[in-house]
């Protein structure tokens, strides 16, 4: 890991949910090796034991290049809140892999509103994008609706699911090899979004039924 990647870590270490995850299987875990286990009900809306409970045991000092980190969307310890963008321009289409244009017509409308805290992803082909937003009306619908992710023409938005980070890796879709997240532009790892690229994320979100 390089100091970029530690500092990202550092400066956000206890102020937000993050999680090691298993490289291969995607799901968050405590520990590697032969101790090592999934997370019980990490993905508990109101932060309740057990899950406090293994997120305080910090996992910034395992930071290697065979384990994955991410970030549980949503309400964070420090009141920050937080989505994540995932643009799934290729996915599976029955037992065939295919290339889904609305979704990357999305992403190229969103890539051009600047680069900073987009990375690619661990499928070839796919992008995601760490939100912190500050809207506060924006952030009660989002609360209010009580979903935990939606999505809109093959582009995730997550609300209060698990987030994988770079430089995590995992198991590429397309190629079944494990392949490392990469920052589009280095050290931006995550993205307050500016006026244009809020009223996207508003737009989004408005194609989603109530």
């Amino acid at each position: 890991m390089t100091s970029m990647e530690f500092k990202f870590f550092d400066d956000y270490h206890g102020d937000y949910w993050f999680l090691n995850t298993c490289p291969r299987k995607k799901c968050p875990v405590n520990g590697f090796g032969k101790k090592h286990y999934q997370v019980k009900n990490w993905n508990n809306k109101d932060g309740k034991k057990p899950y406090i409970t293994h997120l305080l045991k910090t996992f910034c000092c395992e930071l290697k290049d065979d384990i994955g980190y991410s970030v549980k969307c949503g309400r964070q310890p420090n009141n920050d809140f937080l989505i994540g963008l995932d643009f799934d321009i290729i996915g599976k289409d029955g037992k065939s892999w295919k290339k889904y244009d609305n979704a990357q017509a999305l992403f190229d409308e969103f890539r051009d509103m600047g680069e900073n805290g987009i990375w690619k992803s661990g499928t070839d082909g796919n992008y995601g994008c760490l939100v912190k937003l500050m809207d506060k009306d924006l952030i009660q619908r989002i609360e209010e609706s009580n979903m935990d992710k939606t999505e809109v023409n093959n582009v995730e938005i997550l609300f209060n699911t698990n987030f994988i980070l770079p430089p995590s890796p995992s198991v590429c879709k397309k190629t079944k090899t494990i392949r490392k997240r990469e920052m589009l532009v280095p050290g931006t790892f995550l993205l307050t979004p500016n006026n244009q690229q809020l009223e996207f994320i508003k737009r989004l979100m408005n194609t989603v039924k109530p």
